[in-house]
């Protein structure tokens, strides 16, 4: 069985091409998960990784000390007093780290999955594929903030919440009302798990939470950083669950490569906080550039946002449209640009027309592209 998901952008890739046949141009797709030249070289100028040991012996998370792991877990936001009740599995990335948390649903029996959208796309697919049941529900957005849909969840009959902080695509982080709203979950006794592999330094829910039996956290520094050649995935949890993640992860991961070895030293140097301020620099920048090219009376986006990603919500553009090959070649037409649709991540139709900018492509092409589609989208 095909995944709808990834058909789809396969569907909008492939009317970028046949633009590109007909025309000699190809559009410039402002929701792109790769990042422009200019940024690479800025953060390669800057990026200077340890040396990480030989490429032949091999390493898993349980190679590393004791000592690294709790140096790690502390950079990751866990209280000193609760790193020896803390656990922390170290996998290649998010995706990898998404199958082995649903594993560990599976072995403790945990019934059915409420996912708050939107959210990545491969966690409903692991949930289905490992057979644990699951429904969707939306955050509420109000004024560029999101809330938890609390009546929601307390009625559906659910026993694990899956969030995303920040809010998937958006770089809205949750209030302190929303990590209440968690805290809530928690004592009621429900399982939360938090998706974070956006999360910027510093702002990872354990710091709030701490650690608690029910909670469950995935973080990817480097990723929130727009680097992803070299990169981690922490799952961060109580130590309870130490033997079985630790034993599973054999199965459904093995060992880990030489890069994230590398990634998890460089996250406790000071290289990588150097490199983390030439980023929050450079996507400071690039928000104060785009700021103006975002006038209009049809189009609202969250300006408390921090990160790479934002998302543009357009109330004049019906959602229904939006699924149409019509809509993307029209846009491609009069913008010679494209986007990733908030669809694909779980926006419902009561958004209408949203899509995610990603500000690492910030340059002249990005700027152009977003000026153009923010004109266009406002006259239809």
């Amino acid at each position: 069985m095909l995944i709808e998901r990834l058909s789809d952008i396969e569907r909008i890739n492939g009317l970028e091409e046949k633009f590109q046949k007909m025309t000699g141009i190809e559009p410039f797709n402002v929701s792109s998960w790769t990042v422009s030249e200019g940024f690479k070289k800025k953060f390669l100028q800057c990026f200077h990784p340890p040396d990480a040991g030989n490429a032949v012996d091999y390493v898993y998370t349980y190679s590393f000390t004791e000592e690294l792991r709790n140096r790690a877990l502390i950079k990751l936001g866990v209280r000193a007093e609760d790193v020896d009740a803390a656990m922390l599995l170290v996998l290649p990335n998010n995706t990898i780290a998404i199958v082995n948390t649903v594993n560990l649903l599976k072995l403790c029996g945990y019934r059915k999955v409420c996912i708050v959208n939107p959210a990545y796309f491969s966690v409903s697919q692991t949930l289905r594929s490992m057979g644990i049941s699951f429904s969707t529900v939306s955050m509420e957005r109000h004024n560029g903030k999101y809330s938890l849909p609390m009546n929601q969840i307390q009625s559906g009959d659910f026993d694990v919440v899956w969030i995303t902080s920040p809010v998937f695509s958006t770089g809205v982080y949750l209030e302190t009302t929303e990590i209440e709203k968690i805290k809530t979950l928690l004592k009621q006794g429900y399982v939360v798990v938090a998706d974070e592999s956006f999360a910027l330094p510093g702002r990872e829910l354990v710091r709030e939470i701490g650690i608690h039996q029910n909670f469950l956290s995935i973080c990817s520094p480097h990723k929130s950083i727009s680097c992803n050649g070299i990169k981690f995935s922490g799952m961060i949890t109580s130590e309870e669950y130490e033997d079985i993640l630790e034993q599973w992860v054999d199965v459904l991961c093995g060992n880990l490569p030489l890069s994230s070895h590398l990634a998890l030293l460089h996250f406790l140097s000071d290289n990588f906080d150097k490199c983390c301020k030439v980023f929050l620099a450079e996507m400071k920048a690039a928000r104060r550039a785009i700021q103006p090219l975002l006038e209009g009376i049809h189009h609202t986006t969250d300006w408390p946002s921090a990160g790479s990603l934002l998302t543009l919500y357009f109330d004049n553009v019906p959602f229904a449209y939006t699924k149409k090959d019509t809509f993307f070649l029209d846009l491609m037409k009069n913008t010679y640009s494209s986007i990733l649709p908030g669809w694909l991540n779980g926006f419902g139709p009561d958004t209408n027309l949203c899509f995610r900018v990603n500000l690492a492509l910030d340059g002249i092409l990005l700027r152009q592209s977003l000026a153009r589609i923010v004109r266009y989208l406002e006259s239809l």
